[in-house]
């Protein structure tokens, strides 16, 4: 079993304990909400932990409390240091079960860092998509075309644009006015086409991941996503995941090997993220 130190944890994010103070008293208490792990008061984060983990509170430093976690984790996820203290103990033997050796299985969550808060990824659908390849190239494909359009009515709205302020530039106040309107109302269509467009882009390229997919899952309330009993082999994992202001999405090619695996979808490995309304 590995013993894990973890420093600093907002004290507000404890449940309600008896007062802590420096002295070398221990208490215990669980995390009532998800909380950034920091090396120290204020540090650099390093790490994610979940709502409702069991803590036990070593001392507190102001809005601050260290803590120590304690439980188990696959032997392969730590590199033992030069100390000879860490010994892994064997997993014990579990029944036998026919073909269950040669399946693969897949955990992760979904959390990214948005203007400093930690946003999760709530009730998201998450996709493994088989023939990754193939599937990338007609995603690619209709990207680019929707690319080359959405810069057309970008040019077209722009000159539209243009052209309200150059009506105005005449001594003729009755077409000056005309002339002005007639460019408004086509810049508000071509606005309202382009806003339609994207729509039909992310429909388009969401029907290709559909089509290509293998395994769904729905990430949970912590954003934990899970794939059990997978057939080892190479995948597209695809989620999209949209806030309150931005829309996230991952399509990350992940290669499945007979047993467990782990994977954290956040602002490291984004395919890529806009602003709501900005893409609307």
């Amino acid at each position: 079993m590995y013993r894990i130190l973890i420093a600093a944890i907002p004290a507000a994010l404890m449940a309600a304990q008896p007062a802590i103070t420096q002295e070398p008293a221990v208490t215990t208490g669980h995390l009532v909400s998800m909380s950034e792990l920091t090396g120290a008061p204020g540090g650099d984060r390093f790490g994610v932990l979940m709502e409702g983990l069991p803590v036990t509170v070593l001392e507190s430093r102001g809005d601050w409390v260290r803590v120590r976690i304690e439980g188990w984790i696959p032997a392969a996820g730590v590199r033992a240091e030069a100390s000879p203290s860490i010994a892994v103990a064997p997993a014990p033997a579990a029944p036998a079960v026919p073909g269950a050796m040669s399946r693969a299985a897949l955990t992760g969550t979904i959390h990214v860092i948005d203007d400093g808060n930690t946003v999760v990824g709530r009730a998201t659908a998450v996709r493994l998509v088989s023939d990754a390849p193939a599937v990338r190239t007609g995603v690619d494909a209709v990207r680019t075309d929707c690319e080359r359009r959405r810069m057309e009515f970008s040019a077209e709205a722009s000159r539209l644009k243009n052209a309200m302020g150059a009506a105005m530039r005449t001594d003729d106040t009755t077409a000056a006015f005309n002339r002005y309107d007639e460019a408004r109302w086509a810049r508000d269509k071509v606005l309202k086409d382009a806003a339609q467009h994207e729509v039909e882009c992310r429909a388009h390229i969401q029907a290709l991941f559909e089509r290509g997919e293998s395994a769904r899952a729905l990430s949970d309330d912590s954003g934990h996503f899970s794939f059990q009993n997978v057939e080892p082999g190479d995948y597209l994992l695809v989620a999209w995941f949209e806030s309150e202001s931005r829309r996230y999405q991952w399509e990350v090619a992940v290669s499945l090997h007979a047993g467990a695996q782990e994977i954290h979808l956040t602002e490291a490995n984004l395919v890529r993220s806009e602003s709501v309304a900005d893409s609307r």
